[in-house]
C-alpha cells in the first residue's frame, strides 16, 4: 500500500482548503467570470454541461484513498477496475470530495438563468448503479432536482456531449475541451484551471485548443 500518499491526505485537505493556484496559461484566451457572465447576458436559456473532477469538485482525498485501499490487489489499474470507482462514487465522495469555489460560482449563476445542469464525466458508473453520485452534487450545489450525470467510462465524451445539446462546457482536462469541440464546433468549451493538488497525472495544457480559460478557476 502507498502509505505515503495516504499520510499526505490531510496535508492535501488542508492545504486545497486554504486554496491554490497555477501559473497563467502560455496559450488561450483567459477570461474573467463577469466577463463570461456579461457575455450570457440577454441570450435565452440553455444546457451547460460540467466535468466533475478537477472542474466541479475537489475529489483528490477520495481517489487517493480508494488509490491506497486498492493498490495490493488491482496492480494500478484501478481506472478501469470497477471497485475502485464504487467505492469512490458510493462512498468516498461523500467523505472527502468537496466543491470548488469556482463551480459554486458557475452553478449558481447558470441556475439564476434558468439553465439546465448536467455532468459529463470519464469516471466508471457504481455496479450496481446507484445514484449517489447525482444526489451528491444536488445537494452541494443546491440544485432543485438530482441532475443526469453521463459515466462515459473512461471513453471518449463527444457522444455524451453531443446527446444532451450542451450550449456551454466546462472541463479541466484536454479531453473535456477536445471531446466538446469533437461533438460540435458551436459549443462554448471553457477551461477550468485545474488546482496544483490534484492527484490527477494526466497533465492539462491550458490554451492548446485556443479555449476561453476561466480566470481563477484552479480554486
Amino acid at each position: 500500500m502507498n502509505w505515503a500518499r495516504l499520510l499526505l491526505a490531510p496535508a492535501l485537505a488542508a492545504s486545497i482548503g486554504a486554496g491554490g493556484s497555477v501559473s497563467a496559461p502560455r496559450h488561450g484566451r483567459v477570461v474573467s467570470l463577469a466577463a463570461l457572465e456579461r457575455s450570457l447576458a440577454g441570450h435565452r436559456a440553455c444546457t451547460v454541461v460540467f466535468d466533475i473532477d478537477d472542474t466541479s469538485l475537489y475529489s483528490t482525498i477520495a481517489f487517493v484513498y480508494a488509490q491506497g485501499y486498492l493498490e495490493e490487489t488491482d496492480h494500478g489499474a484501478y481506472r478501469t477496475d470497477p471497485r475502485f470507482w464504487t467505492l469512490i462514487n458510493d462512498s468516498l465522495d461523500q467523505r472527502f470530495s468537496r466543491p470548488k469555489e469556482i463551480a459554486r460560482a458557475l452553478i449558481a449563476f447558470h441556475q439564476q438563468r434558468g439553465d439546465t445542469i448536467a455532468f459529463v464525466t470519464a469516471r466508471f458508473p457504481s455496479a450496481p448503479a446507484t445514484d449517489r453520485t447525482s444526489r451528491l452534487l444536488m445537494r452541494l450545489f443546491g440544485l432543485a432536482t438530482p441532475p443526469t450525470v453521463i459515466f462515459t467510462s473512461q471513453l471518449p465524451k463527444t457522444a455524451a456531449i453531443r446527446e444532451l445539446h450542451p450550449a456551454l462546457s466546462y472541463g479541466d482536462a484536454d479531453g473535456d475541451i477536445a471531446d466538446t469541440h469533437a461533438a460540435d464546433p458551436r459549443i462554448r468549451a471553457i477551461r477550468i484551471l485545474r488546482t496544483p493538488h490534484s492527484s490527477n497525472d494526466r497533465m492539462p495544457d491550458p490554451g492548446k485548443f485556443d479555449e476561453e480559460i476561466l480566470a481563477g478557476s484552479a480554486d
